[in-house]
């Protein structure tokens, strides 16, 4: 929904392009702790539901949306109240119209945290009990409310006499977060007591009483979720840091890196969606005290994900001009994109998947404490400060940050390795 929102509003002029990749940035360090816990309830359903504990998985699957949608309530509170400091505290150097833009945006979409918070937890309850379609058909809603909503907002719209006016970035923000209640209201009805006859779900939430605190479950979440939610912070802090370096690189920069990072996400949406399955697949086989299978279900998700990321690099290696014109007419912007897309392209079917999709699969084993400290190390020694090396000092440009990328795959891409065949990952497997 972001990379589409993307589009629509980076056609209002590069500076809105340039004002949601900051904001970006800023929300997915916020984000990141409620994603972790949704990542700590799939971990714990699909453990439960492999041991045939149904119970079990759905008190997890209420511990997990509840305790996700009381911090995204604070963190939402908080992002919305100081949205103007925080702009202005992170990107000091950002031309003005550029800052305004972002704060609305940032005001406005920090109102649906907690919508998408409670989206994110039950999607991952859900694909824990092996229930992909039900997030599927739910969040292509989603993406369809969204379309037509922003489109309608960022443009205006006529109506005889009556007439909608344009709201440009603001149009985009309310888009998003509309979607976004309309996304968690549906999950809610779908999976919440009494809702069971609206569908016959392999997991439903059968006692509203699951939702009471109960601090055994929450533990068992948070085991997986507060190491996660560590390395979302390191990673997407990380990440934010780059962007507080690329605002000094100028607008053209600013808008041509989020529009790469926009379109490269998207291409990599197949390649994340096995690393979901990768930890749901480990999980359920831990819970059968399975090794064997879980190994399996892993190097085969890894495989996968690196031809699909091949199978999407090659088409986008001679359309990368024609896909970051989609979002910008400026030639400067979409030479930069594109030289940056190019790259992506090459590099991620190599090592992308060994980076992100196995640590997944860690995960799903109950091993979280690793990938985070492999994740802090190699963001801070390595992508943070290489790229700050490679695009000021040595004058590359934002093509140094994403070059101090693809080398902090790489480090990842080899502790991982040695990870996976030292069998360490899979220790508490046999509790």
């Amino acid at each position: 929904m972001s990379t589409i929102n993307a589009a629509m509003a980076s056609n209002v002029g590069k500076e809105a392009a340039s004002a949601l990749g900051m904001v970006d940035a800023l929300t997915w360090v916020i984000i990141g702790f409620f994603t972790a816990l949704e990542l700590g309830g799939t971990v714990i359903v699909a453990q439960a539901w492999g041991r045939g504990d149904r119970e079990g998985a759905e008190r997890a699957a209420a511990q997990a949306i509840g305790s996700a949608v009381v911090i995204a309530l604070a963190l939402g509170a908080l992002t919305a109240t100081f949205a103007g400091p925080l702009i202005h505290l992170l990107y000091p150097s950002a031309e003005p119209t550029v800052a305004a833009h972002a704060t609305v945006y940032l005001r406005v979409t920090a109102l649906g945290y907690p919508f998408l918070a409670a989206a994110l937890a039950t999607s991952g309850s859900l694909r824990g009990s092996g229930d992909a379609k039900t997030p599927m058909y739910v969040n292509a809603a989603m993406n369809i409310v969204n379309v037509a909503a922003s489109a309608i907002l960022i443009y205006g719209l006529r109506l005889g006499a009556a007439r909608l006016p344009a709201l440009g970035v603001a149009g985009a923000a309310w888009g998003l977060t509309f979607a976004r209640c309309i996304g968690a209201a549906t999950f809610l009805l779908i999976i919440l007591p009494r809702a069971g006859r609206l569908r016959d779900l392999r997991l439903r939430i059968t006692s509203a009483s699951f939702f009471r605190p109960d601090i055994t479950v929450l533990k068992k979440v948070f085991s997986i979720g507060l190491p996660s939610a560590i390395e979302n912070l390191t990673f997407n802090g990380g990440k934010l840091i780059t962007q507080t370096y690329i605002v000094f690189l100028g607008t053209d920069a600013i808008a041509a890196n989020y529009i790469a990072a926009a379109i490269s996400n998207f291409l990599q949406v197949p390649a994340n969606s096995l690393g979901i399955a990768a930890t749901t697949l480990v999980g359920q086989a831990v819970g059968r005290r399975d090794r064997e299978a879980a190994r399996q279900a892993l190097s085969v998700v890894v495989i996968l994900g690196s031809l699909s990321l091949l199978i999407v690099g090659i088409p986008c290696v001679p359309l990368a001009d024609a896909l970051s014109s989609l979002y910008t007419r400026d030639p400067e912007v979409i030479r930069i994109s594109a030289s940056l897309l190019r790259l992506n392209a090459v590099a991620s079917p190599l090592i992308w998947a060994v980076s992100f999709i196995m640590p997944s699969g860690f995960r799903g084993a109950g091993d979280a404490t690793f990938p985070m400290a492999v994740s802090m190390a190699s963001m801070w020694i390595v992508r943070v400060s290489l790229g700050y090396v490679f695009a000021l000092p040595l004058g590359m440009g934002v093509l140094g940050v994403w070059l101090a990328m693809i080398i902090d795959w790489v480090a990842r891409a080899i502790f991982f390795t040695l990870r996976l065949r030292s069998g360490k990952w899979l220790a508490k497997a046999a509790v």
